[in-house]
């Protein structure tokens, strides 16, 4: 087909796993507003519907110390909250 090769190691990706690949977009308010009407992550959630999630954790007003308290949290999702061990 006419797939890119990107969108089919993907589409294995998700079928292998479960689930679907994620995009996390972090950073400052550049990033909050991403997901705006017409934000670039709005476009990339666009262009990825259905084959993987955008996940937005843009904040207003974050710097480097706000960003390092971030990071531990980065592979927590809010159904599996951070301090909640794996089973």
């Amino acid at each position: 087909g006419g797939g890119c090769r990107a969108e089919e190691d993907m589409m294995s990706a998700v079928h292998v796993l479960g689930h679907r690949p994620q995009f996390w977009l972090f950073g400052d308010s550049i990033t909050e507003r991403a997901t705006g009407p017409t934000g670039w992550g709005t476009l990339l959630s666009h262009k990825y519907s259905r084959k993987a999630d955008v996940v937005n954790r843009g904040f207003s007003g974050y710097n480097t110390k706000h960003a390092l308290a971030m990071v531990r949290t980065l592979g927590q999702t809010p159904s599996k909250p951070h301090n909640q061990s794996a089973a």
